[in-house]
């Protein structure tokens, strides 16, 4: 008997050092390793896997300061069919006669062609680095009048990584320690004023205009749900956020999507970690009223 206690105890000796070398292989993994809360163990068939996770679409998908951009990465990739590089802009027609950064081309001519237009857009590193934030989110926003967040299920790879990919003004805002202000206050003067919204299909008046408009405060939504704009952003600005997207139904909201964490693609390596959130704790202990409190529960549930 005491023979086979032993036995076993070797087992599970073993069985430990095999889970102690395995979490040690995991640290020469390219991705960011992780807290010992934010891990999960699946079993995946026969054998214990490990699920790398993210904090957020923006851990996932932007890089550090000093890495490439995505978006360069997507030139590259398509210049044997589309020419990509060609379309690419010099540095010294980036700067405009103020000495500031704009586009050096008529974006409604260059967005006519989605296959190209991207690169036209691309920002020379050396310049990218340099820009404000304000700079880069002005073209970031003049891009994605173009682009819309084509599945509210799948706001991670064709929304959030679809732009990533064609817009390197977007990836370098994303590394300041500021851009949440930005972007939140482009998304309050666009709810207010129609006007200065990015147009992409002429005035205001135009058809198709509302639903642009709807699609850009989608994209900033996304953004904005994100685990770091939390960090950036004041009490005060996180709750009129809330409010103001409330107050946007009955459209879905991307950016309550992106917070319940539910929207997230499931099925990808890597994925997003659900329910940690930190805008949760400010949507539970908000007082609103009861209409309101209907609209939340849509997404969140009753209590």
């Amino acid at each position: 008997m005491k023979k086979r206690q032993r036995y076993i105890g070797v087992l599970f000796v073993i069985a430990v050092s095999l889970c102690v070398s395995g979490c040690a292989m995991k640290k020469s993994s390219p991705v960011e390793e992780e807290t010992e809360s934010d891990s999960q163990i699946y079993d995946g068939s026969d054998e214990m896997q490990g699920i790398a996770k993210y904090k957020s679409l923006i851990d996932k998908y932007v890089g550090a300061a000093g890495m490439p951009y995505r978006a360069y990465d997507e030139i590259l990739k398509w210049d044997d069919n589309h020419d990509t590089i060609a379309c690419m802009c010099p540095a010294e027609e980036w700067i405009d006669s103020e000495g500031k950064l704009s586009p050096p081309f008529d974006c409604d001519v260059i967005m006519q062609d989605g296959t190209t237009s991207y690169a036209y857009f691309y920002i020379p590193d050396k310049l990218a680095v340099k820009a404000s934030t304000d700079e880069l989110v002005d073209i970031c926003l003049r891009y994605a009048s173009t682009c819309s967040l084509f599945s509210f299920n799948d706001i991670e790879y064709a929304g959030f990584e679809f732009m990533m990919k064609r817009s390197n003004a977007l990836e370098e805002s994303l590394r300041r320690d500021d851009f949440a202000d930005i972007y939140l206050d482009r998304y309050m003067t666009y709810v207010s004023d129609s006007h200065a919204v990015p147009k992409y299909y002429g005035d205001t008046n135009n058809k198709y205009f509302a639903i642009e408009k709807r699609n850009m405060l989608d994209f900033i939504g996304v953004i904005l749900a994100q685990p770091e704009s939390y960090e950036q952003l004041t009490e005060e600005q996180r709750e009129m956020l809330v409010k103001e997207e409330i107050k946007r139904a009955p459209y879905e909201s991307f950016f309550f999507a992106c917070i319940t964490g539910e929207y997230y693609m499931s099925d990808k390596i890597g994925e997003c970690i659900w329910g940690k959130n930190p805008w949760l704790e400010v949507i539970k202990t908000m007082d609103l009223t009861e209409d309101e409190q209907k609209i939340m529960d849509k997404y969140f549930g009753a209590d």
